[in-house]
């Protein structure tokens, strides 16, 4: 929900109260932060964490985005404080982080310019910049973190995407759509000032394609992110048991480039002389994950080189071998 607005800074839900009778927006905020770091958000309505692998700052009061989503303001009563952060989890790659754009924050006594929209849910920001276009890297430093951070806010959240790739958006939309009830916003062809009543700025981050139970936001495992990819992309199959045919079906990821098997035809000789019915899957055939997971899904086993074999058995029903 969207609603222009131009004046003076009126936001809605500035009291952190709850939104359609749902959890008050404090304590969904409060659950992305522990110890210091909560104290501080408590008192001062910011707190930013820096980590080897990620940066990310919580904002629990009225947010204003400008037009590129280059500054993110928040004014307070406080002396001016300034950060800038790179929404990508990716920090400790400098080759990554290089086309990644920084989000400066203004905090405290400031002049903010004025709303051109007022909406009623948190921003979160991120880039999709990094090493998106790699299937591996897209669910290691975006796809998992993007739910880490943001499940539990039940999709009363909106997305503003810097580094915005049309393409990628389009790739993940039954992601995006899932964790998110709002249009997704690309500031730089929106052109226009976002205000919001919160803002989260970066992902959380565990660890390479890790969900850790006891690590904040707590209590998500590997499991429930199958389940949340299961329901995005409406898999069917649960388990390798419960698919009825005569020739158990297998992936084989075939790779072009980098970590290619040189012997490529005799092992697909020597699956079909096991008794499977093989299936050659090329790079190019994962653009459509709509297609791809389904048929992913419906494998009893997939075979490949490290890397996207690690990414794909958290949608399938099988027990991948690398």
């Amino acid at each position: 929900m969207q609603r222009e607005f131009r004046g003076k800074h009126k936001l809605s839900n500035l009291d952190g109260k709850s939104v359609g009778g749902e959890e008050p927006l404090r304590f969904l905020f409060r659950r992305l932060v522990r110890g210091k770091d909560r104290v501080q958000l408590d008192t001062t309505g910011l707190s930013c964490h820096s980590d080897l692998h990620f940066e990310l700052c919580l904002a629990n009061k009225p947010v204003i985005i400008d037009k590129n989503a280059s500054t993110v303001y928040i004014p307070s009563k406080e002396a001016k404080s300034e950060y800038k952060v790179k929404p990508y989890a990716r920090k400790e790659d400098e080759t990554a982080m290089k086309i990644v754009t920084p989000v400066r924050i203004l905090h405290g006594n400031i002049t903010p310019p004025a709303c051109n929209f007022i909406h009623r849910v948190p921003a979160v920001i991120f880039s999709s910049g990094g090493f998106t276009g790699n299937l591996f890297h897209e669910f290691n430093e975006i796809i998992i973190p993007l739910f880490l951070t943001c499940h539990h806010f039940r999709s009363r959240i909106q997305f503003v995407i810097t580094d915005f790739k049309p393409w990628w958006v389009e790739k993940y939309s039954r992601v995006l759509s899932h964790l998110s009830s709002h249009d997704v916003i690309n500031p730089v062809e929106n052109g226009s000032v976002h205000c919001s009543p919160g803002a989260v700025l970066g992902l959380r981050y565990h660890d390479n394609l890790a969900l850790n139970y006891t690590e904040i936001p707590g209590g998500y495992s590997m499991l429930d992110f199958k389940q949340f990819l299961r329901e995005s992309y409406m898999l069917k199959m649960k388990h390798v048991s419960e698919m009825k045919r005569q020739r158990p079906v297998l992936m084989h990821l075939s790779r072009r480039e980098t970590r290619k098997f040189l012997n490529e035809d005799k092992i697909v000789e020597m699956m079909e002389a096991l008794g499977f019915q093989v299936i050659v899957a090329m790079p190019n055939q994962t653009s459509n994950l709509d297609t791809f997971f389904g048929l992913v899904n419906s494998c009893s086993v997939i075979v490949g080189a490290h890397g996207m074999v690690l990414a794909l058995q958290m949608q399938c029903s099988c027990q991948p071998r690398q």
